[in-house]
């Protein structure tokens, strides 16, 4: 079974769903190969993978897009992360609008995690001052080590390499759906159904899951 899925998604559900299959099933072998968002989608497309696991992004398809079978993995929040030398740093949780004036570091801007970091700022009251654009997390915690910014981070993507930073929640809880998906038809196939079931079940013992249902 090959997997296109987002990086973020290997620790969190991939890895040790491939564990358990390979003690359960051990003539199942899962292949897995790192896509964003979009690329995921389009190898799925493709035939060049038989699931996807994904984000809702601009451009993607809608939960009930008839063309697929999908199932909601986990809620992935976003944090604040900020120099911890930061007036904030030390806050249980904070307002957005507290960080309306500070120089901001972001992902391209339809990065899925972009999308929800500008809605977020923007519901707060403030159109945020992006600085720096990445697409590597860790680059983004590099630049709020080295004092460029402030920025939101994925907690899939945590914790963070750099002693410096600290993640704050946010009081508004931004957050992305990280969900499996596989063409229409192809969840009962067996394999498929194998491995789609076992990513929901090692999903679901995480404390930030969310149980979905079959699209």
């Amino acid at each position: 079974m090959r997997v296109a899925t987002l990086p973020t998604a290997v620790a969190a559900v991939v890895g040790p769903a491939m564990v358990q299959l390979r003690r359960e099933r051990p003539g199942l072998q899962v292949l897995s190969r790192d896509k964003n968002p979009q690329a995921a989608l389009r190898a799925l497309d493709a035939g060049e993978a038989d699931i996807a696991i994904t984000v809702d992004h601009p451009g993607g398809p809608r939960p009930d897009d008839p063309r697929y079978a999908r199932v909601d993995l986990i809620t992935d929040v976003l944090d604040a992360v900020l120099p911890e030398d930061h007036p904030l740093a030390e806050e249980s949780e904070i307002d957005l609008a507290r960080l309306a004036h500070e120089e901001w570091i972001s992902g391209n801007p339809d990065d899925a995690c972009s999308v929800i970091a500008e809605n977020a700022c923007t519901a707060a009251g403030f159109l945020p001052d992006v600085r720096h654009w990445t697409i590597e997390y860790d680059a983004l915690a590099a630049l709020v080590s080295a004092g460029a910014g402030v920025g939101l981070i994925p907690r899939l993507a945590q914790p963070l390499r750099f002693a410096n930073v600290r993640t704050v929640p946010v009081a508004t809880s931004p957050a992305r759906q990280v969900y499996a998906v596989t063409r229409a038809g192809r969840s009962a196939d067996a394999p498929t159904s194998v491995v789609l079931n076992k990513l929901k079940t090692v999903a679901a013992a995480r404390h930030d899951a969310t149980i979905g249902s079959w699209g």
